[in-house]
């Protein structure tokens, strides 16, 4: 899962998010409330991080979804 913001937000507001966001996921509470959701928080990750994850999950699914000929309706 990840934190997105609209195309074209400036880079600051973006890192103020990024951190916000990594410092809640790092709250020893919000930790034990995902977990109690199985659910876990990844390491702290960057907008250059997200953004290379998405595009390796681009690649990834792209792959499957030609494979299986899937069509949107």
């Amino acid at each position: 899962n990840v934190v997105a913001a609209p195309s074209g937000t400036p880079a600051e507001i973006v890192e103020r998010l990024n951190a916000a966001v990594n410092k809640a996921l790092a709250d020893p509470v919000l930790a034990d409330r995902l977990k109690a959701l199985n659910m876990e928080a990844s390491e702290a990750s960057t907008p250059a991080s997200t953004k290379a994850f998405i595009e390796a999950e681009i690649v990834k699914w792209r792959a499957i979804v030609e494979l299986a000929d899937a069509k949107v309706d």
